[in-house]
């Protein structure tokens, strides 16, 4: 059941699910839901029923030969998202989380060269350091782990 970011679910039997929307506190009087079947990572999906891809227009001096999408990073497993983008002054500081419970090696891709990476303690002090190839880096990341690095171009 996708529900849209509302957190207030309540099991009450083998095939019931109570939904509690208006709570107190609660303005809001429309409500948004999906159901998804045998969905393969559904974290995945419901980022995207959440936060859909949004497309903008873009002032383009040629736009002929100009690219017609474009990324800021790119993650190579689907069971790992970024779930915070900060940019920061000469780079940007994301946070990964693994979804599934499984541990994985994940490869990175800016969009930018990568000069330095570095694992923080959420607080911004260096824990680690990873190896940098052009735009890459790779990091292990365990099962349900949450882990802050900080890049810089």
């Amino acid at each position: 059941l996708l529900a849209n970011g509302l957190p207030w679910h309540r099991n009450c039997g083998n095939r019931r699910l109570d939904t509690l929307l208006v709570v107190q506190g609660e303005t809001c009087r429309q409500f948004r839901f999906a159901v998804a079947v045998n969905t393969p990572y559904p974290m995945k999906t419901a980022l995207g029923f959440m936060a859909p891809v949004v497309q903008t227009a873009a002032a383009l001096k040629t736009p002929e030969t100009a690219a017609r999408s474009g990324w800021f990073g790119h993650v190579s497993h689907k069971n790992v998202v970024i779930t915070h983008w900060e940019s920061t002054e000469n780079g940007a500081i994301l946070r990964f989380a693994e979804t599934e419970g499984r541990n994985v090696r994940v490869t990175f891709r800016a969009l930018h060269p990568i000069k330095t990476a570095e694992q923080t303690d959420f607080r911004g002090g260096c824990v680690n350091t990873y190896a940098i190839d052009g735009d890459k880096i790779s990091f292990e990341i365990f099962a349900n782990e949450f882990k802050e690095i900080r890049i810089q171009f």
